[in-house]
């Protein structure tokens, strides 16, 4: 390539590498920091030339050739942590934008909690280290705000200490439960940087057992208002307890949401072989009967068919076949292609999308779309896999490509749901969060209080709507609440319970306590959102006032 040219994404998506140091996940983050530097705000660093000239300073001290950048973006060398940061620096984003996504991206190829793939150059017999440990410690375990920033440099830092000692030994559990008490309320980069901390601290020796504790006692908590996160987080670990916890909520779920989050942690635990033969029959028998089952909320008959889709023939048993030939056509999807509809029809939309988005870059180095953007819009649009759709939705907001996605994504919002079928419109609207605009948020709200739309469309967006960019006025929140109470107290429609704690959970994200306030004292809403709103109020202020840095 010469030196001076801008170079061009790759044609096609490389396939998953696993080899020595290698988690397949790298031409993701190759392709993370070329369409930044491409697509960025700064048009002279498309030139390579110039780019490579500029390289060197801030986290990177030493001079580099147009071929290594060259092989960093074409995923050809790995791209370590100092790079990534780099990245950042150059194209003037602030921390974490790349360096997060990165670590995340990895942490789920890897398949494993513990230290960052992304490694720190941490020299544990530095006495920095320590005494930098000591301080974010302190900070920690005191009545201190804690920033996403400083909880990805104390985990950085246990992870370089795997002997560290706390005492009294409580004070390990006291850091998992804070930690994961901030995780359960953040959003966005905030939420990213505590996941993935946490993802660090369970495959420490000594945090580990405390995680695996404190999410099972909230998985199991009826009164605890956020379930799914509790019982995702053990997915990383092979650990019998975890194990255990996941398929308690699978024989005998607590609610709904914990069934989905027992559903989730199991379909990734899978290809991890975190279960026993005997363990995996049983789930194969579980998965069966949920995903039969049509009155049960979609998301779990398509998470039951995706684990399925997982299992190797011999555990699938006699009764598959009559499955799939009696289940809806996007649950035979899933159990046919492992998405939530087959190729060409995903493969159109897609094209659509990407084909939009495209035409509204300020710069176009490529004819077509864009093949790895294809790739993270049909995850983003069509896994029935909820970490992946996060992990696809948090990759491309770290690019330029997001304002673009999200007014293609809000113009498939716009059209008559009619023409698209339930899942694709939930997750179109579940993509909001990631790729939205304040001016779309109209668009989501409309979704909260329609009439006559499936269940599943409006549960969605009461959900999502507490992180979509921008605010809601009071009249939206009054009206909205006052919509789903009025149902309820017609029909006792667990729907309509399940929409009123999407809405108090969306006020809760946003901070609206007076609203909260009010939801707690009305009569008209049913016991359960009551003691939501009440759970919400409940949250102590330190917890709160660090989970949105």
């Amino acid at each position: 390539m010469p030196s001076d040219a801008q170079g061009r994404p790759p044609r096609q998506v490389r396939p998953a590498v696993r080899r020595p140091g290698w988690y397949g996940c790298e031409q993701v983050v190759a392709w993370l920091l070329r369409v930044n530097r491409l697509y960025g705000g700064d048009e002279k660093l498309t030139s390579l030339k110039r780019f490579t000239a500029a390289f060197q300073g801030g986290s990177w001290p030493d001079p580099v050739s147009a071929s290594q950048v060259s092989r960093w973006e074409t995923a050809a060398a790995r791209a370590g942590f100092n790079v990534v940061r780099r990245y950042e620096e150059m194209l003037g984003l602030p921390y974490g934008r790349l360096v997060a996504v990165a670590d995340w991206a990895y942490r789920k190829a890897s398949d494993t909690a513990g230290p960052p793939v992304l490694h720190r150059g941490l020299d544990p017999a530095d006495p920095h280290v320590h005494d930098r440990t000591h301080e974010l410690l302190d900070q920690a375990l005191s009545a201190g705000v804690m920033t996403g920033m400083e909880w990805d440099e104390l985990t950085s830092h246990l992870a370089a200490l795997p002997t560290a000692f706390l005492h009294p030994r409580a004070a390990w559990a006291d850091l998992a439960e804070r930690l994961l008490a901030e995780l359960l309320i953040s959003d966005g980069p905030a939420w990213l940087f505590r996941t993935e901390a946490l993802a660090r601290l369970l495959g420490h020796p000594r945090a580990g057992p405390p995680i695996i504790a404190a999410c099972a006692a909230l998985a199991s908590d009826p009164a605890n208002q956020i379930v799914i996160e509790p019982l995702t987080i053990l997915d990383l670990t092979a650990d019998r307890d975890a194990n255990r916890h996941v398929l308690l909520q699978l024989a005998h779920p607590v609610s709904d949401r914990s069934l989905r989050g027992a559903l989730l942690s199991a379909v990734e635990k899978i290809p991890r072989r975190h279960f026993r033969a005997v363990q995996l029959r049983s789930l194969a028998a579980t998965a069966a009967e949920l995903a039969a089952v049509a009155e049960l909320h979609s998301e779990v008959r398509h998470l039951a068919a995706n684990l399925l889709h997982q299992l190797p023939a011999s555990q699938l048993g006699p009764g598959f076949e009559r499955l799939r030939r009696a289940a809806d056509p996007t649950t035979r999807d899933v159990l046919s292609y492992g998405q939530t509809a087959s190729a060409d029809a995903a493969g159109r939309v897609v094209t659509r999308i990407a084909t939009a988005a495209a035409m509204r870059m300020p710069r176009q180095p490529i004819a077509g779309p864009d093949p790895m953007l294809s790739h993270l819009l049909t995850e983003l649009l069509f896994s029935p896999n909820q970490n992946d759709r996060l992990l696809a939705g948090f990759v491309i907001a770290a690019t330029p490509y997001r304002d673009g996605v999200g007014a293609a994504l809000a113009t498939e919002l716009a059209a008559a749901p009619a023409a698209r079928t339930v899942p694709l419109t939930t997750a179109l609207i579940a993509a909001m969060p990631h790729v939205g605009r304040s001016a779309d948020r109209p668009t989501v709200e409309w979704f909260v209080t329609a009439p006559g739309l499936p269940a599943p469309i409006t549960d969605t967006a009461a959900w999502m709507i507490g992180h979509v960019p921008g605010r809601s006025d009071r009249t939206f929140w009054s009206t909205a609440i006052g919509t789903h109470a009025r149902a309820w107290q017609a029909t006792r429609n667990p729907g309509a319970i399940s929409a009123l704690r999407g809405l108090t959970y969306s006020l809760g994200i946003g901070g609206h306590d007076d609203l909260l306030d009010a939801i707690r004292a009305d009569a008209r809403v049913p016991a359960a959102t009551r003691a939501a709103a009440r759970w919400w109020l409940n949250i102590p202020a330190r917890v709160h006032a660090s989970a949105v840095r």
